[in-house]
C-alpha cells in the first residue's frame, strides 16, 4: 500500500464562511488497499517450479514436443493460481456478515465512520474497528507432500536406435507338389512320386513344370524387432533435484511403430521387405539343372510382435518355366532344393513412443548379408530344404512294344517281328497286344474291310530300360481281299488293340496268349484274364483308376505311334505299315472241315493246342425250381493239350513213325497230310483221358449240380499240324524266345518218319 494524494472534498454550501469571509473547506487523507497480481514463479507448485525453470533453459529449436506440451501445462496451472490468489485477495477486502456458525470466530473490518471529515486539527477520530476470531477445535498441520516423480522420457532422450534380425529363426518347409496328376507312388512305385503324362506328345524335360508346380512355406517367430537406447538430457542437464525425482525406464512403456514397406511399381528384389530365395531343379540322369532367383516379397504374411517386429507366415509357389530348353525324358531322378538366401527389408519410417509419447522417429532396413554370389548345392543361406524324388511318368509316353518286320503268309496270315519294350523304371511283366487285333476299314460305318485279325497278347518279364530279344509270331488273318493294304492309325484305333500295361514281374509267363474260349463260351487259356478289360494292371497310387498303362508303339523307323481310341490329336491317316494279305493257292478259307467226322471246324492257325481231340457228351442238370427234375443235356467240345504243358510231357522235339498216323486235310498243301496217334510217353487213349479228366470233366461237378456226365470220342487227340512252309527257307532257331509258333511240323524226304518241333515261348 502506498501514499496517494490527499482527497480535497467541497464544503458544505450551507457551512458558514470563515473569519476571512471564504466558504468553509475541509481536508482529509483517504488511503485505499489495492491487491497486487501474484509473482508466477511464487505462486507456481514448488514441485513443478525446478522442471519448468529447467526446461526453460532448453533451447526451443531442440526442445521435445512433449516437454514443450509439459512446460504449457506448469504455466497454465500458474497462470490460474495467480488469478485466483488475486481474485481472492479482492474479495477479502471487504467482509460481509456471514450466517453464524458454532464455535468462536474473529473478523476485523475497517470503513468510514459516519461520513465524517477528519480535519487537520480535530482530536476526534473517525474511524471505527470490530474484530471477530473464530475457533474451532483441530490438529498440528500436516507435513508437506513429496513431490511426484518425473517420467523417465521428460529427463531422458533417444540416442541410438537400431534394428535386430533373426536370421536363425527361418524355416522353410515343403508343404506340398501340384498339379493333382502325380501321386505319391504304390506298389512298385513305393517311395517315389508317379506323374501321369497324358500328353499326347513326346513329354521332354521342358514340361517338368507340371509335375515341379512347388509349394513351400517359409515361417519365423520373428524376422527382426528394434532396440533403443537412452541418455540424459544434457542441454542442459536436468538439476540433480529432479534426476532423483527420475521414474527408472520401464520396458513395457516403450513403443516402436513402423510398418512393411511395399511398391509393386519396384524392381523385383527392391519393392519391400521379403525373402531372397534360390529354387534348384536337376535331372541327375541327364545332367540338366535349373537353378531360379526369386524374391518373396509381399505385404500380407506379416504379423506384428514387440518393439516394431515382424514373425512371418508365407506360403510359396514356384515351377519351372516352360520356355527354357531342355530335351529328354522327365523320368528318374530329381534333386529338388529351396534355399531362403537372405532377408532384405527397404528403409522405412519407424516412431519410438513412451507412455504413448513420440519421443523420436527414425528410418531402420535390413541390408541382406550375403556378398558372395549363390553356389547352387552348396551355399546353406539362413534356411533351406530339399529333396531327392524319383519320378516315374505313365500314360501315353510309353510304349510297349517294337515293330522290325512284317510279312505276308499265304493262305495264314502275317508274320510280325517285334520286341516288347520296357520303358519303365523297374522290372515288370510287359503285357501288349502290339500291332494286332486290327482290321482295314475303309471307314467306321460302311464296315467296308479287307482283312481282320484277333488279338494276341505277347508277354515277357523285362528288366528296367530293356527290349527283349526279336520275337517273330504267326497272326492268322481273316482275308477278305487280297492286296497291300495301308493299316493306318484310324485302323488301329478303331479295333480292339488296346492299351497294354505292366503287370507285376512273373505274373504271367513268358509266352504269346490270346483271349481262348471253348464253344461254349468258357475260357481254357491258362491266363484267361489276357485280353479282357480293364487289365490287371499295376496300380499307381490309391486311386483305383490309376493304372500304369503303356499307350504306344514304335515302328521300324523308330517313330512312336499312339492308339488310344480318345486320342483325338493324332492324324487319323498316319500310315502305320502296309499290310501284305495273301492267299495260298486253292485255300480260300483258314479253317476246314474234315467231311469223315461231321460239322467239326479244325484250326489251321496257330491256338496254343498242339494236340486237339473232340468228343460229344451227355449229363443231367438238377432244374433249381424242383430238386426232383433233372433235365438231359448234351453238347460237343473240342479239347486239348496247352503247350506248356505238351513240351513238359513230351519235350520239344518228336520224331514219330509215318506209319502209325491218319491223314488230315492242310490248307496250304491242298492234300491229305499225316496225323499222328502215338508219341514217345503216351498215347491218343491215354491223353483223351487226360484231356476228359483235366479239363472236360471238371466242368460238370455234382456239387454245380451235375450227373450221369458221359462222352463219346469224335476224333481222339492228335498232333495239329501248322503252316510251316516259311520254316522251309528260313533259318530255324531254337533259342529261346526266337522263332514263334506252336506247333511245326514239318516233312522230311523220309516216307517212314515225320520231325516235330514244338515252338514255346520262354
Amino acid at each position: 500500500m502506498k501514499e496517494e494524494t490527499p482527497v480535497i472534498a467541497p464544503s458544505n454550501p450551507d457551512a458558514p464562511p470563515d473569519p476571512n469571509g471564504r466558504p468553509s473547506q475541509a481536508s482529509a487523507v483517504a488511503r485505499f488497499y489495492v491487491c497486487p497480481w501474484p509473482d508466477f514463479y511464487s505462486v507456481m507448485y514448488a514441485c513443478d517450479r525446478e522442471v519448468y525453470q529447467w526446461i526453460e533453459q532448453i533451447p526451443w529449436n531442440s526442445r521435445p514436443g512433449y516437454l514443450s506440451s509439459e512446460q504449457q501445462r506448469i504455466a497454465n496451472a500458474a497462470y490460474q493460481q495467480q488469478y485466483q490468489q488475486w481474485s481472492s485477495c479482492e474479495s477479502g477486502r471487504y467482509v460481509s456478515q456471514t450466517w453464524p456458525e458454532p464455535g468462536l470466530r474473529l473478523a476485523v473490518a475497517s470503513r468510514l465512520a459516519g461520513g465524517g471529515i477528519r480535519r487537520d486539527d480535530s482530536a476526534s477520530v473517525g474511524i471505527a474497528a470490530r474484530l471477530t476470531v473464530p475457533f474451532a477445535p483441530g490438529s498440528a498441520p500436516p507435513p508437506p507432500t513429496p513431490c511426484p516423480s518425473i517420467p523417465f522420457h521428460f529427463l531422458h532422450k533417444v540416442d541410438k536406435l537400431g534394428i535386430n534380425y533373426y536370421p536363425q529363426n527361418t524355416v522353410i518347409e515343403f508343404t506340398a507338389n501340384y498339379p493333382s496328376s502325380y501321386w505319391n507312388g504304390i506298389g512298385p512305385w513305393e517311395g517315389s512320386k508317379v506323374f501321369i503324362a497324358w500328353s499326347l506328345n513326346d513329354w521332354s524335360l521342358w514340361n517338368v513344370q507340371n509335375y515341379f508346380h512347388m509349394e513351400a512355406k517359409v515361417t519365423s517367430p520373428k524376422v527382426f524387432d528394434h532396440w533403443v537406447s537412452f541418455k540424459a538430457i544434457s542441454n542442459p542437464a536436468p538439476p540433480a533435484s529432479l534426476v532423483a525425482r527420475s521414474e527408472p525406464f520401464n520396458l513395457g512403456s516403450l513403443q516402436v511403430q513402423t510398418s512393411v514397406p511395399y511398391n509393386w511399381n519396384a524392381p523385383e528384389g527392391l519393392r519391400g521387405q521379403g525373402w531372397h530365395i534360390f529354387v534348384e531343379y536337376t535331372h541327375v540322369e541327364s545332367g540338366q539343372s535349373w537353378v531360379l532367383e526369386r524374391w518373396l516379397e509381399t505385404y500380407v504374411g506379416w504379423n506384428p510382435v514387440g518393439l516394431g517386429g515382424y514373425s512371418a507366415d508365407h506360403t510359396f509357389w514356384d515351377s519351372i518355366p516352360g520356355d527354357l530348353a531342355a530335351t529328354g525324358e522327365a523320368d528318374g531322378t530329381w534333386y529338388h532344393r529351396v534355399c531362403v538366401y537372405d532377408f532384405k527389408r527397404m528403409p522405412t519410417a519407424v516412431s519410438v513412443l513412451y507412455n504413448g509419447d513420440q519421443i523420436e522417429s527414425g528410418v531402420s532396413s535390413i541390408t541382406p548379408l550375403m556378398t558372395t554370389p549363390y553356389v547352387p548345392g552348396v551355399s546353406t543361406g539362413i534356411a533351406s530344404v530339399d529333396e531327392t524324388v524319383t519320378v516315374h511318368t505313365v500314360g501315353a509316353t510309353k510304349a510297349s512294344f517294337r515293330i522290325l518286320g512284317v510279312e505276308p503268309v499265304p493262305g495264314f496270315g502275317v508274320r510280325f517281328t517285334i520286341k516288347v519294350v520296357n520303358d519303365l523304371h523297374f522290372a515288370a511283366c510287359i503285357v501288349t497286344p502290339f500291332l494286332s487285333g486290327i482290321g482295314d476299314r475303309t471307314n467306321w460305318q460302311d464296315n467296308v474291310m479287307h482283312f481282320y485279325m484277333p488279338t494276341v497278347w505277347v508277354v515277357r518279364n523285362l528288366g528296367a530300360h530293356s527290349e527283349s530279344e526279336p520275337i517273330s509270331i504267326l497272326v492268322p488273318m481273316h482275308i477278305v481281299e487280297t492286296g497291300d493294304w495301308p493299316l493306318r492309325d484310324l485302323h488301329w484305333r478303331l479295333f480292339i488293340a488296346q492299351e497294354a500295361y505292366p503287370a507285376p514281374l512273373n505274373q504271367f509267363a513268358d509266352g504269346v496268349y490270346g483271349p481262348q474260349h471253348d464253344s461254349s463260351g468258357n475260357p481254357v487259356s491258362p491266363y484267361a484274364n489276357i485280353g479282357n478289360w480293364p487289365p490287371p494292371g499295376y496300380k499307381i497310387s490309391s486311386n483305383p483308376e490309376q493304372y500304369a498303362f503303356l499307350l504306344a508303339g514304335y515302328l521300324e523307323n523308330g517313330n512312336k505311334v499312339w492308339h488310344s481310341p480318345w486320342d483325338s490329336t493324332v492324324d487319323p491317316n498316319l500310315l502305320l505299315v502296309t499290310m501284305p494279305v495273301r492267299k495260298a493257292p486253292g485255300a480260300e478259307v483258314p479253317y476246314v472241315r474234315d467231311p469223315r467226322f461231321g460239322n467239326i471246324d479244325y484250326p489251321t492257325y496257330f491256338d496254343q493246342v498242339p494236340f486237339l481231340g473232340f468228343v460229344e457228351w451227355t449229363a443231367e442238370y438238377k432244374v433249381s425250381s424242383d430238386p426232383e427234375v433233372w433235365e438231359p443235356r448234351s453238347g460237343s467240345s473240342s479239347i486239348g493239350l496247352d503247350l506248356t504243358t505238351a513240351i513238359a510231357r513230351y519235350g520239344r522235339y518228336l520224331t514219330l513213325s509215318v506209319a502209325a498216323g491218319r491223314p488230315m486235310w492242310s490248307p496250304y498243301y491242298q492234300k491229305w497230310i499225316t496225323v499222328f496217334e502215338t508219341w514217345p510217353g503216351g498215347g491218343a487213349d491215354e491223353l483223351e483221358s487226360y484231356l476228359v479228366d483235366t479239363y472236360l470233366r471238371q466242368q460238370y461237378r455234382p456239387e454245380w449240380g451235375w450227373r450221369n456226365f458221359q462222352y463219346t470220342t469224335v476224333k481222339k487227340p492228335y498232333l495239329t499240324a501248322n503252316v510251316a512252309w516259311w520254316f522251309a527257307s528260313a533259318s530255324v532257331s531254337d533259342r529261346a524266345g526266337y522263332i514263334q509258333a506252336l506247333t511245326l511240323i514239318k516233312e522230311t524226304s523220309s516216307a517212314d518218319t515225320v520231325d516235330v518241333m514244338l515252338m514255346g515261348y520262354w
